[in-house]
């Protein structure tokens, strides 16, 4: 069992399998980009493979795959495989920006994902383009759809990231998706990490999206106890809302996740001052045991409250696409 000196109980792990994203969007990507890993640097499959079943052993029952975008990792079928045959069976899931999520559907539910998270802040094409410097939102909206219709996907939700003059006009449309489609639409208060742009006027709070929506009634988090989220409904709305408040209202007092960037870096929080280098202890063969009490050890200096004391403070990373958000 993963527990830290707080208490808490760590049985979820979110697991970067590379830094690459098609997409630049503007909170995610800092303007000059980021030093990428080169392939050598960056888990293979089977050592992927080999640290989820050591944190599986150690109490990990539910792992999410992220990047940087995860669809474009290559060799992720294999990846996929590894992780289908960690015993006890994991619960998984993939957060991905959706672009190629139609090509990949199938292969992800064979082997045994069954919850999807997509990323989308608007729903206008000419605003995606600015806000992603992509022209793909039909190939997302597209990802969607497929994914809803999906007979083995058993929960959707979208990501959508608040940005004061970006899209804030838009959050009563993405609360009124709920209303049509069985899926949660789930308000993310931005972060400020590394070098991406932070200018405090963008920032919005989960709590004032909230106040947007007079309709919104608060329901029961008994399904996602430890979850981040706080759940709200429009009256007979087929979906949920969520607000995640990583700023205003950290849910640190019942976190229970950690990160594995795609360089293998062990991470207790997306504010981690340090991590644990699991890739060079991998590649120098050091026994599972050792590796099993060097994580448990790491997870008990794990700080009560994650996040930056002032908007503007950094993280361990420069950006989220080498945490995996």
């Amino acid at each position: 069992m993963l527990q830290d000196s707080h208490n808490r109980i760590h049985n979820y792990l979110r697991l970067s399998v590379t830094d690459r994203c098609n997409f630049r969007c503007r909170y995610c990507m800092p303007p000059q980009g980021i030093v990428r890993a080169e392939r050598d640097e960056i888990l293979r499959p089977k050592e992927i493979g080999r640290l989820a079943q050591i944190f599986a052993d150690l109490g990990v029952r539910k792992i999410r795959i992220t990047g940087g975008e995860p669809l474009v990792r290559r060799g992720l079928d294999e990846i996929l495989a590894q992780l289908a045959s960690v015993r006890p069976r994991l619960d998984l899931a993939i957060t991905t920006n959706g672009y190629f999520l139609v090509e990949w559907l199938d292969r992800l539910s064979s082997a045994g994902v069954r919850s999807i998270n997509i990323s989308l802040d608007t729903l206008l094409l000419e605003r995606f383009y600015q806000i992603t410097g992509s022209d793909g939102w039909g190939r997302v909206w597209d990802g969607i759809q497929a994914a809803l219709e999906h007979p083995k996907i058993a929960k959707v939700k979208l990501n959508m990231v608040l940005q004061r003059g970006w899209n804030d006009d838009e959050i009563g449309s993405f609360a009124e998706l709920t209303r049509r489609y069985p899926l949660d639409v789930r308000f993310i208060e931005m972060m400020p990490l590394g070098e991406t742009p932070w200018r405090e006027r963008d920032w919005i709070s989960g709590e004032e999206a909230v106040e947007r929506i007079p309709e919104l009634e608060k329901v029961s988090d008994d399904e996602e106890v430890a979850g981040p989220a706080r759940h709200y409904h429009l009256p007979g709305a087929l979906g949920r809302v969520g607000v995640i408040s990583g700023l205003s209202c950290p849910a640190c007092a019942g976190c229970n996740r950690l990160r594995l960037t795609a360089r293998g870096i062990l991470l207790r929080c997306l504010f981690d001052p340090a991590g644990l280098d699991l890739r060079d202890a991998l590649r120098s063969n050091l026994p599972t045991g050792e590796m099993a009490s060097a994580v448990q050890a790491f997870l008990l200096d794990k700080s009560e409250i994650g996040r930056p004391a002032v908007p503007g403070a950094r993280g361990f990373s420069p950006c989220l696409l080498q945490v995996g958000g």
